[in-house]
């Protein structure tokens, strides 16, 4: 739960730094300075950022077996919850909109699209 919680943290940090990034970069780089057609923007992996273990009757993933048989992970964690965007996905594009991004690629699981029961 400890790993789970630091990897939160970390998210936060690392979006908390991507915003101060481009706050102090935004003397020396302009909106302006690029095409109006310009995408300035961030993409997510399904199982690093997903969560929702099992939830909306999804099916297992080849990760999802993987991570839990015992002694693959070093230290026993899995991404069953990892940074929770399937619950937190609107904090998430709040978070991507303050920082004035306006392209999002994200990935899905695709035993959400196609789970096991089908």
């Amino acid at each position: 739960m400890a790993c789970k919680a630091a990897l939160s943290r970390w998210l936060l940090l690392l979006f908390w730094c991507a915003h101060l990034l481009l706050r102090s970069c935004s003397s020396e780089i302009d909106r302006s300075q690029f095409p109006p057609s310009f995408l300035f923007g961030t993409s997510t992996s399904a199982y690093q950022i997903e969560g929702g273990y099992l939830e909306g009757k999804k099916g297992l993933s080849n990760w999802d077996v993987y991570t839990h048989k015992q002694g693959t992970i070093e230290d026993g964690s899995n991404g069953d919850i990892a940074a929770d965007h399937y619950h937190r996905y609107m904090e998430d594009i709040e978070l991507m909109h303050s920082l004035g991004v306006n392209s999002y690629r994200f990935s899905i699981a695709w035993t959400r699209i196609l789970p096991s029961e089908f």
